[in-house]
């Protein structure tokens, strides 16, 4: 069930659901399309397991919408699925596919090629600031989705993002980067093929280890000075979260790192 205040009687916007809907699925197929005519072999495999798994991880929406007080406009909806009485739209999907698939192949090709610590704080830096620039004209146009309860450092009518959330979202990619890098290191096909499992898997593991303190806050009858006290301790364990990343995939990041077993796996399948 969604929460008590959810806004259950939100419309979706014809117009923004079929401009999403086109122009998401457009972006994922021409993504797609680049890959294969761009990679060959192993290179254009890895980037489609990848994308994949992006694509997967549409599953962890409803959680972290039911937790984190998001609704997707309802009424009206061409719905992708509903679970724990939340709606996701069709154009999801594609969302996750090429925009977390897609950052998380750009993150893996910048470790392999031997980022830098700065690097890696530029691209979460980057990441946190896409979101912004993503969510930020939908919120403000409405119609489509929007954050409800006592959500810190949020304002609905000039700041309907909570800035929470731009500092995990920002996480995702790196996470997942992680997982990947991780499979690839692993002897045996199998390890390689699960990365469209892996990439889900840990961006669930991501929030959930940082979101927990404002989900407490949201989920319970806390005030605005609790509720803000426990946005501030999730930011900051997204941002140590996102250090104990960086420094993580630094140090698999040698400019020789090039994973050839697990990439000649999947050349032999």
């Amino acid at each position: 069930m969604p929460a008590p205040d959810a806004p259950v009687t939100m419309v979706m916007s014809s117009a923004a659901q079929w401009l999403f809907t086109v122009a998401h699925f457009a972006v994922a197929a021409a993504v797609t399309v680049w890959v294969l005519r761009h990679w060959r072999g192993a290179q254009a495999r890895l980037a489609l397991l990848v994308l994949a798994g992006g694509g997967i991880s549409v599953l962890a929406e409803p959680l972290f919408d039911r937790l984190g007080m998001i609704w997707h406009a309802s009424v009206g909806q061409w719905t992708l699925l509903v679970m724990y009485g939340h709606h996701i739209p069709l154009w999801m999907l594609p969302v996750y596919y090429w925009f977390i698939g897609g950052q998380t192949l750009f993150v893996v090709q910048r470790v392999r090629a031997g980022a830098r610590v700065a690097d890696l704080w530029r691209l979460y830096g980057l990441f946190c600031v896409m979101d912004f620039l993503l969510e930020l004209p939908i919120l403000y146009i409405g119609g489509v989705y929007t954050y409800f309860g006592n959500q810190p450092f949020w304002s609905r009518t000039w700041f309907p993002l909570p800035g929470w959330y731009a500092a995990l979202n920002g996480l995702l990619p790196l996470a997942a980067a992680a997982a990947v890098l991780l499979m690839l290191s692993l002897k045996g096909r199998g390890h390689v093929w699960s990365i469209p499992l892996a990439i889900p898997m840990a961006i669930f593991a991501v929030y959930a280890a940082t979101a927990w303190p404002v989900w407490a806050a949201l989920n319970s009858n806390a005030g605005r000075v609790v509720g803000d006290l426990c946005g501030a301790l999730t930011i900051a364990l997204g941002v140590f979260t996102a250090y104990l990343l960086i420094t993580m995939l630094r140090r698999e990041a040698p400019v020789e790192v090039t994973v050839p077993e697990a990439m000649q796996q999947l050349v032999s399948v």
